[in-house]
């Protein structure tokens, strides 16, 4: 994954190119933060409606889909929150990439066997560069393969917070996963923010500054005693930590004198060549060992300067606790999490009455951000009417959120020219029947989906984030545009119709009756439709929509007949399937392609 293969939608470009009004778009959003009624952190503590339930897994989950609301089933309040904060596990990525890359290939390019089928391999030492400058550390296919093993672990996340607060910190502290530090800088950046999802912010940001992803990202392994690079000493703040003007007050002296602390650590790339993950150097002969003075913003701290290795680390933990000594850190944090959980858009009313009684929370907890939302998402307010349907979806939350609902991954293939050319028949090739090499090839059209919604893991735009989950005024309608919505249809129209593209004409869509049958009224199709909404929107459609959506797919035949072809087929009658799959796959396309679907 290189740079150039980022998102070529730039969104705030695109957003602004459309003839949208503007001014109107802001004042419904205004208007709907204006009937807020309940501005409250305490426990809502009542059984969840069906209605409720949904709005609180799409925001605790990447993706939502009927297994994740019978999960809930029979729990109680306390029962479903313990549940949604509970842990999940990432192992390391394994070796299912090996027909796009062979033994004999990795022998040809780096002199030595590949690691077997299903053995990990991210930490393994690797190759030194070869004569054309080539190492195992940066091959482009284990990339690919540590791509698709986290979006499988977040296809089949439990219904837990974890991968959530996975995008969060990814969004909030992103790099471009690793570039530099390539497979090995990748991993440690991916491991180092899951793992840091139930743990103290605090200590995650000491630990971020001295990974070797942001090492490289933010120029502090190319830091300099005598030049000391300004960069990562101006984000941690102003991004990670205190936040910008006019909340945080940090000079261009705290920049200067956090630039001559930070200075000294590197990546230790002899790590690359050892069994074990990637790790940074302590450079004293790198260091400025002089006092550092900051300003009234941070109590006139000074911290004093080492030459020792382990002195260094001293100097980063002050620094790292003189960044949470200002309230402006546990504000901003609990402002960036109300954000992304709840609304983008925070009212004086709600800084006052929300943001900072959370920010106390969050403190109180040891800056732990699953025990902050814990409260936030148990609270009267977020259950406030007003927050229902309030934001739109990222890719994140709309791509899996389809393909997980229709569980594409265990779909069926299909090869519609192979079929024309042959009576219907086709075969499949060996990578693609084997379940574990199939995922492989399945989960490189999702990346390629995210890729043209504008949202991929390790390629944020900037350092900044992803601009829908930061960038006022126009938050998450960034999101939207002529480009984004073309290939939202074309997101859908696959997944329901003639399905994802796999490879040389291969493709995998739903099990439509499988899928079907999920569904308890799916012999009615008033009602199928009834229970879909509910479903997929968490609400009902007009009776104009719900008439639009059986007249297309019908074609103008009687309702009844849905009815009989039903029944029929499950009497046996196995040639109604073909004629029922085409109905069926019209309906869910225009219910996925609701407006609706887009917004939770």
């Amino acid at each position: 994954m290189t740079k150039e293969t980022k998102p070529a939608i730039d969104l705030v470009k695109q957003f602004f190119k459309e003839d949208i009004d503007f001014e109107k778009l802001l004042n419904q959003k205004e208007n709907t933060r204006k009937r807020v009624s309940t501005y409250s952190l305490d426990p809502y503590d009542s059984d969840l409606s069906y209605r409720e339930k949904c709005h609180l897994l799409r925001r605790s989950l990447v993706g939502v889909s009927k297994r994740h609301l019978d999960d809930l089933e029979e729990l109680n309040f306390d029962q479903i929150f313990e549940k949604i904060f509970s842990s999940e596990t990432l192992e390391e990525p394994t070796n299912n990439y090996y027909y796009e890359r062979s033994n004999e290939e990795w022998n040809t390019i780096y002199g030595r066997d590949d690691v077997l089928p299903g053995e990990t391999f991210v930490n393994n030492a690797s190759t030194q560069r070869n004569e054309n400058d080539e190492w195992e550390n940066g091959d482009w296919v284990r990339r690919q393969c540590i791509q698709k093993h986290m979006f499988m672990n977040i296809y089949n996340q439990d219904t837990s917070i974890h991968w959530k607060i996975f995008l969060f910190l990814h969004n909030l502290v992103p790099t471009d996963g690793g570039q530099g530090a390539d497979n090995k800088g990748l991993w440690s950046y991916y491991k180092l923010i899951f793992d840091s999802c139930f743990t103290s912010y605090k200590e995650f940001v000491f630990n971020i500054t001295v990974n070797p992803s942001m090492l490289i990202y933010l120029n502090l392994a190319s830091s300099n005693k005598d030049t000391p690079d300004e960069n990562y000493a101006r984000e941690v703040q102003e991004l990670f930590t205190v936040g910008k003007r006019p909340f945080s007050m940090f000079t261009e002296d705290d920049v200067s004198e956090a630039a001559r602390l930070l200075v000294g650590y590197s990546v230790r790339w002899e790590s690359v060549h050892e069994n074990r993950e990637i790790t940074y150097n302590v450079d004293r002969w790198n260091h400025d060992t002089g006092d550092k003075q900051f300003s009234s913003f941070y109590g006139n701290r000074k911290i004093p300067g080492r030459d020792t290795p382990d002195g260094m680390i001293e100097e980063l933990r002050e620094f790292v606790e003189m960044l949470f000594y200002p309230e402006q850190t546990k504000l901003y944090i609990s402002r960036r999490l109300y954000q992304f959980f709840v609304n983008p858009v925070v009212t004086e009313e709600i800084e006052q009455n929300i943001i900072v009684p959370l920010s106390e929370v969050f403190e109180n907890s040891n800056y732990s951000l699953a025990d902050t939302l814990k409260v936030l998402l148990k609270s009267k307010h977020f259950f406030d009417e007003s927050n229902f349907y309030s934001i739109i979806k990222s890719p994140f939350d709309y791509v899996f959120g389809i393909f997980k609902e229709l569980d594409i991954l265990n779909g069926v293939i299909r090869n519609y020219q192979q079929e024309q050319e042959n009576n219907g028949s086709f075969s499949i090739p060996d990578r693609l029947s084997n379940p574990d090499t199939l995922k492989f090839y399945i989960l490189n059209s999702f990346e390629w989906t995210l890729n043209n919604q504008a949202m991929n893991l390790g390629l944020p735009p900037s350092v900044s984030g992803w601009p829908p989950f930061y960038q006022k005024p126009v938050y998450d309608l960034f999101w939207i545009n002529s480009v984004t919505l073309k290939n939202k249809i074309d997101t859908v129209e696959a997944a329901c119709k003639w399905g994802l593209w796999l490879e040389d004409n291969y493709n995998i869509t739903c099990d439509k009756m499988d899928y079907l049958f999920t569904y308890d009224n799916h012999e009615d199709v008033d009602d199928l439709l009834d229970e879909m909404t509910a479903r997929l929107l968490s609400r009902g459609i007009s009776e104009q929509d719900k008439g639009r959506i059986i007249s297309t797919s019908f074609n103008g035949a009687d309702k009844m007949h849905w009815t009989e072809l039903v029944r029929d087929f499950k009497n046996g009658n196995d040639d109604a399937k073909w004629e029922i799959q085409g109905i069926f796959e019209n309906i869910m396309f225009q219910v996925f392609s609701l407006g609706e679907y887009n917004l939770y």
